[in-house]
C-alpha cells in the first residue's frame, strides 16, 4: 500500500485493472485468477466487471474485501495526523467495524498497540463503549483478553463488569476471562460486580469458582451468607472495597448505596460501624441522601445515623433526594419524559446542584444542564434552557459551565447549540 493511500487511486487502479483484463491481457487475467474466488482454475472472464477488479485490488493490498479496504482508507483520511495506536482508537471509539477489520488486516500488531497515558488496548477501548462487534473482532485477531492497562491493571472484564455491560462480561468469560483477576487496588471482578449490584454477574462467577464475600452477599441481599461471613471473622464487616479510585468503602456504605434496607439492620445488629466513613469523609447514611437511597436512609436514621448538614441542606430532604436521583437517571440516559415529569413536580429542579449520585466522590454540585451537555442530549439541553437553566452556573468540583462540560467530552454539536444560545465557557 502506498505511503499516503487515496480512495481515488485505488478505484483508478480498479479500473485500469478491468480495461485490461476486458482487453485480454494475460497479466491482468492471471491477477484475477490468483486473487479472486470466482475466476480460481481460469474460469470465464466474460462476465467480469468492476467490483471484481475491486475485490482483486483490495486482495493486493492484504484486504479481504473492497469495503474493508474502502473502509481502512477512510479511516485513515479522518485521523491523517495520528499515529497507529491514536487512530486505533478513533475507529474503535466510532464504531466502524469495516475500518477497524482493515486496520487489524494492515497492521500485525495493532492488537497490541497500546493507547497513552493509560495505555489502554483496544480491546480495553472496545470494552468501555460496549462495542461486542468490536470485542469479537479484536479476540479473532488474538488479543489478550486479560491485558492490563498499564494505568491501574484493569482488565477488559474489570472494565465490563464496572461500566455496566453484563452480556458483554458474559462473553468474556466464555472466551476464557480470568474471572479472579485483581486490578492495582487489589479489587476483584466479584467486587466490581458487587458495586454495580450485578446480581447475574455475581452468581456467573461463583460458578466460576469465585467465593462470595460479604460485599457480594451484600449486594445479592443474602441475609444468611452475610450472617455466615461475619460468624466465620468479625473483621469481614470492617472490611474495605474501593469503589472508585482512591475511594474505599465497607459494607454497611454498600448496603446504603444499594437501598438494602434490611442488609442495614443486619449489618448494624451484627456490630457493623455506622460511624465509619469513607476518603470523602462521608457515612453510610451520607451515602443514602447521596444517592436518593430513601429506604435506607431512613434504617439508618431510625438507627441514630445523621447526615451530613450541608449535604441535607443540599437536597432538602430524603424524599426530594429520591427526585433528584430519579431526574440524574433520566438526564445519563436522554428521557425526556421522565426529566419533564420530575420538573412539572418540581421546577426548582432546573437548577438544582446534583449531590454525588454515583457514591465516587466526584461531579459533586453539577446542574442538569452539565449533565444533558456531557451525554450530548440536545433534545434535554433545549428542555432545561426553556425552563429556565442557567447557562453559566458552575459546578463545585471542576468549576466548569455546562459548555464547559461540553468541551471536555467532546460533544461539539452540543458545544455549538450552547454557543448559540450566549453560553460562555
Amino acid at each position: 500500500m502506498s505511503k499516503q493511500p487515496n480512495l481515488d487511486f485505488y478505484r483508478r487502479r480498479a479500473k485500469d485493472l478491468l480495461a485490461l483484463a476486458r482487453s485480454g491481457d494475460d497479466s491482468a487475467l492471471a491477477r484475477f485468477t490468483r486473487h479472486h474466488p470466482d475466476f480460481e482454475g481460469g474460469s470465464s472472464f466474460s462476465e467480469i466487471a468492476l467490483h471484481h477488479a475491486q475485490l482483486v485490488i483490495a486482495r493486493e493490498n492484504g484486504f479481504s474485501s473492497w469495503p474493508r479496504l474502502k473502509a481502512y482508507i477512510g479511516a485513515l483520511e479522518r485521523t491523517r495526523e495520528q499515529r497507529p495506536p491514536e487512530m486505533l482508537q478513533s475507529i474503535v471509539r466510532a464504531e466502524d467495524a469495516d475500518a477497524l477489520a482493515g486496520f487489524l488486516e494492515s497492521h500485525a500488531d495493532a492488537v497490541e498497540l497500546r493507547v497513552e497515558p493509560l495505555g489502554f488496548t483496544a480491546l480495553h477501548i472496545a470494552t468501555s463503549i460496549g462495542w461486542q462487534a468490536g470485542v469479537e473482532l479484536l479476540l479473532e485477531a488474538g488479543a489478550d483478553i486479560d491485558a492490563r492497562d498499564r494505568s491501574t491493571e484493569l482488565t477488559s472484564l474489570h472494565i465490563a463488569v464496572g461500566y455496566g455491560f453484563p452480556a458483554l462480561a458474559l462473553l468474556l468469560l466464555e472466551r476464557g476471562a480470568d474471572p479472579h483477576a485483581t486490578d492495582r487496588s487489589g479489587v476483584t471482578t466479584l467486587r466490581k460486580a458487587a458495586y454495580a449490584g450485578d446480581r447475574g454477574m455475581i452468581s456467573a462467577l461463583a460458578e466460576r469458582g469465585v467465593p462470595i464475600d460479604i460485599f457480594a452477599a451484600v449486594a445479592l441481599d443474602d441475609e444468611q451468607r452475610v450472617r455466615e461471613i461475619a460468624a466465620e471473622s468479625r473483621a469481614a464487616l470492617a472490611d474495605r472495597m474501593c469503589s472508585h479510585r482512591n475511594v474505599t468503602i465497607g459494607p454497611l456504605h454498600l448496603a446504603a448505596f444499594h437501598n438494602r434496607a434490611r442488609m442495614v439492620d443486619v449489618l448494624l445488629e451484627l456490630g457493623a460501624d455506622i460511624r465509619a466513613t469513607d476518603e470523602q469523609g462521608r457515612t453510610a447514611v451520607d451515602l443514602a441522601l447521596h444517592g436518593g437511597k430513601r429506604a435506607a436512609y431512613e434504617r439508618l436514621q431510625a438507627h441514630g445515623a445523621k447526615a451530613e448538614p450541608a449535604l441535607l441542606e443540599l437536597v432538602g430532604s430524603p424524599e426530594r433526594s429520591e427526585r433528584i436521583a430519579r431526574l440524574h437517571r433520566a438526564l445519563v440516559h436522554g428521557e425526556a419524559d421522565a426529566v419533564i415529569a420530575e420538573l412539572e413536580t418540581d421546577p426548582t429542579l432546573v437548577n438544582q446542584r446534583l449531590p454525588d449520585v454515583w457514591g465516587t466522590g466526584g461531579t459533586y454540585g453539577a446542574a442538569p444542564l452539565h449533565w444533558a451537555a456531557m451525554f450530548g442530549h440536545l433534545e434535554l439541553a433545549r428542555l432545561l434552557i426553556d425552563r429556565g437553566a442557567d447557562l453559566a452556573l458552575r459546578d463545585l468540583t471542576y468549576h466548569g459551565t455546562p459548555l464547559g462540560w461540553a468541551n471536555e467530552y467532546r460533544r461539539r454539536e452540543m458545544a455549538a447549540f450552547l454557543e448559540a444560545h450566549g453560553a460562555k465557557p
